[in-house]
């Protein structure tokens, strides 16, 4: 039977024409709502979904090329306790970041946060100014400008 795949499955992707058992569309992919069977008529529906997946899929990439802006014009500043060699009492980590964005109006998760460092290590633990990549999309990173600075 040739069907109409409307959501990804391990059959195919959305928009897919496959031709699978009768068995396997009349028991599973149909009432799963995952295919819809092939005709004219159901030709019509697919493309409409497709045209409202596509105009989804290109807000969102205007959402997050306007939310990467914003993060890439942010500085946070963190004032902490430090010893005199510069090294700090603990270390700035994700939440403080995420933390710091959301009091800016940017919300942003934990695990899009990501530290450049060599030593693989999760956070900044002397003062200085440093660069921390969010990743936003699979596609789109900002590049977020973070100071430390001592207390006095």
């Amino acid at each position: 039977m040739k069907v109409f795949i409307v959501k990804k499955c391990n059959v195919g992707n959305l928009g897919d024409v496959k031709v699978v058992s009768d068995g396997y569309a009349k028991n599973f992919l149909i009432p799963n709502g995952l295919a819809l069977e092939y005709s004219k008529m159901n030709e019509k529906e697919i493309l409409f979904r497709t045209e409202l997946k596509e105009e989804k899929v290109e807000k969102e990439k205007k959402k997050t090329s306007a939310l990467s802006l914003k993060i890439e014009e942010e500085v946070l500043l963190f004032t902490v306790k430090a010893h005199d060699d510069g090294k700090l009492y603990g270390s700035i980590a994700e939440e403080e970041i995420v933390k710091s964005l959301s009091e800016k109006g940017i919300s942003i998760k934990k695990s899009q946060v990501a530290f450049s460092k060599e030593d693989g290590s999760k956070g900044f633990r002397k003062i200085g100014t440093y660069f921390v990549t969010i990743n936003l999309s699979s596609t789109l990173n900002a590049k977020l400008k973070v100071k430390i600075t001592a207390e006095k």
